[in-house]
């Protein structure tokens, strides 16, 4: 298996959250096509689908459940870096 992209994973997470690719790709600011692109890519690396393509729609499957859950983890402490890195750059200390 090869390393998972992370911009995959934020488009994953995107469409679970909106329910469609068309929602996500809004949400996102790009095309649909880029966001099933990207989809398709992670599937085809990870070797598992995370979605069953159905006449009404993307459906979650029982290991997309679970890499979803991992993915919204790491993007949680994404953020929480991002933010201790802001705090701390505006905690100037030092001699004057």
């Amino acid at each position: 298996m090869h390393a998972l992209n992370w911009d995959d994973l934020r488009y994953f997470i995107e469409v679970v959250r909106s329910g469609n690719v068309t929602e996500a790709s809004l949400r996102l600011g790009v095309n649909q096509s880029t966001v099933s692109r990207r989809i398709a890519q992670l599937e085809h690396q990870s070797g598992k689908a995370l979605f069953d393509r159905t006449a009404k729609g993307w459906v979650i499957t029982p290991i997309g459940e679970k890499v979803v859950a991992l993915a919204e983890e790491m993007a949680n402490q994404a953020i929480a870096i991002h933010r201790e890195i802001k705090s701390d750059a505006e905690n100037v200390s030092g001699l004057i």
